[in-house]
């Protein structure tokens, strides 16, 4: 792997399950709260993304709830990096941060917070 790659992850942990779904998700270690994304990056570097919805003429803004709130002080207490990520720019400034090219590079302009 080449210093300037790293594995960004998808988490899948939001959707609405049933009861028994739900059980056996969590005793497979599915955790309330955990981020979206989790970035694995060269020299042991961890980075855990929220991703939220930015307000726009269509969402309103979104907030982590309280369990991702619980999760990142868990995260961070460990040392990781946590970041939530409104747009794919805010996802590029932190790879950008890190030292970490994307596979393509954004274009137009930056939509507002």
């Amino acid at each position: 792997m080449a210093p300037d790659q790293a594995i960004i992850l998808a988490v899948a942990n939001g959707e609405r399950r049933n009861p028994i779904t739900a059980s056996i998700l969590q005793g497979a270690g599915v955790r309330a709260g955990a981020s979206d994304l989790i970035v694995a990056a060269t020299g042991g570097r961890t980075l855990w993304c929220e991703v939220k919805v930015a307000k726009s003429a269509l969402h309103k803004r979104t907030y982590p709830s309280k369990a991702q709130q619980a999760f990142r002080t868990e995260v961070e207490a460990l040392g990781h990096r946590y970041a939530l990520i409104y747009s794919e720019w805010d996802l590029q400034d932190l790879l950008d941060e890190l030292g970490l090219r994307l596979r393509f590079h954004l274009v137009g302009p930056r939509p507002p917070h």
